[in-house]
């Protein structure tokens, strides 16, 4: 059984690196794929875009 987690962010650059770490380390076998969802004029929107060139599991969904 697998899942896909959706986490809103806002600003979170500070936060997001942990959130996303805590999901692949620890739950990397559950969680199919990763979706944060932001707006692109975001800062946290180059966060995910660099996660995603090395994690495929990782996607933006851009809000605007």
């Amino acid at each position: 059984m697998a899942c896909v987690a959706v986490i809103p962010a806002r600003r979170a650059t500070r936060t997001l690196q942990a959130t996303l770490e805590a999901l692949r380390l620890g739950n990397g076998a559950f969680v199919q794929r990763v979706l944060v969802v932001t707006s692109s004029s975001d800062p946290t929107a180059d966060l995910v875009r660099r996660w995603a060139r090395s994690d495929d599991t990782v996607v933006l969904v851009d809000e605007a």
